[in-house]
């Protein structure tokens, strides 16, 4: 017992440590201003201020705050923490305050990735250390401090809490977590591909048709209270501002601009992009059956299916 008290007093100091880790990142380092700043955080205090669903109302030109509004919820409550400390003008405090909220998202996330690593693998005799390739990984800092997408640990989390319910044959939960993944970030629904495929594989098309059918119910419950109130915002922001951005450095598409076709991928990436994961998937799952919903070949699909986007965008 007395060592199960350690253990739990050692783990308990590491999450202060981590969460004052971030709170120090934001108050030590100049991250400029960020999507944060320009975005997520005008949104958030539209929220605060009375009015949660006219958040699709902000624009720095032609750019939205193109995220579901999920992560809104958590971000409100500290727009509203930073108005009553009169913090709401400092970048720097508001940025600590805002990574050490979030920096709890992280641990969530950490926690079900050992859940996976130990489902695939077997039982993990070191499970803190697998826990740090999540929580210290250059791109989540990268991600959260420097580009201020603080949903992005929240759209992970939920989507590999969905993997695991749907292995332990929840598929309504299951759904329930893909549609709050995407109104986190809607290409986190991208991830349901290889659910899908893998259920149809299984010969499980009932399953198939729920998964499915609760990930959009969920998307579309949330997401219409905030249509009725803006719609024409909402279907601006998560819709149709992508087919005027212009294909721009770091694209794939680079070579296709000034050409015939130029406007199909302009306005049709996202089809692009999904195409090549159901491909590729299906090819996957062709090849070699993925098996149950825990195997490891199971999160080398996501991992592929979400590899996608930033290629194919």
């Amino acid at each position: 017992m007395a060592r199960r008290a350690d253990r739990r007093a050692v783990i308990a100091a590491l999450v202060v440590a981590y969460v004052a880790a971030w709170v120090l990142v934001g108050l030590i380092f100049d991250t400029t201003t960020s999507d944060l700043d320009l975005f997520f955080w005008p949104s958030a205090q539209i929220a605060a201020h009375g009015h949660p669903l006219l958040v699709y109302s902000t624009r720095v030109g032609q750019y939205p705050n193109a995220n579901g509004p999920l992560s809104l919820i958590p971000l409100t409550g500290v727009v509203a923490v930073a108005d009553l400390l009169g913090w709401q003008d400092s970048l720097r405090l508001r940025a600590a305050l805002t990574l050490g909220v979030f920096a709890v998202f992280s641990l969530l996330l950490a926690v079900e990735a050992v859940r996976a690593v130990e489902a695939g693998r077997g039982r993990l005799d070191h499970r803190l250390p697998a826990a740090a390739v999540i929580l210290l990984a250059p791109p989540l800092w990268m991600a959260l401090a420097d580009f201020g997408h603080v949903e992005q640990p929240i759209e992970l989390w939920l989507t590999l809490l969905a993997v695991r319910f749907l292995g332990r044959g929840r598929t309504v939960r299951a759904g329930i977590l893909l549609g709050l993944a995407g109104l986190t970030r809607t290409v986190a629904l991208i991830c349901a591909v290889p659910l899908i495929l893998l259920l149809l594989r299984d010969h499980r098309p009932k399953s198939a048709a729920i998964l499915a059918g609760a990930t959009v119910a969920t998307g579309a419950a949330g997401l219409l209270p905030f249509y009725l109130a803006d719609h024409a915002g909402l279907v601006y922001s998560l819709v149709t501002y992508r087919g005027g951005l212009p294909i721009g450095g770091g694209s794939l598409w680079l070579l296709a601009r000034g050409i015939s076709w130029t406007g199909l991928i302009q306005h049709g990436d996202a089809y692009l992009f999904g195409g090549a994961a159901i491909l590729l998937c299906a090819a996957a799952l062709w090849r070699r059956p993925a098996g149950a919903c825990t195997s490891p070949r199971l999160y080398g699909l996501l991992a592929v299916a979400a590899a996608c986007i930033p290629m194919l965008a």
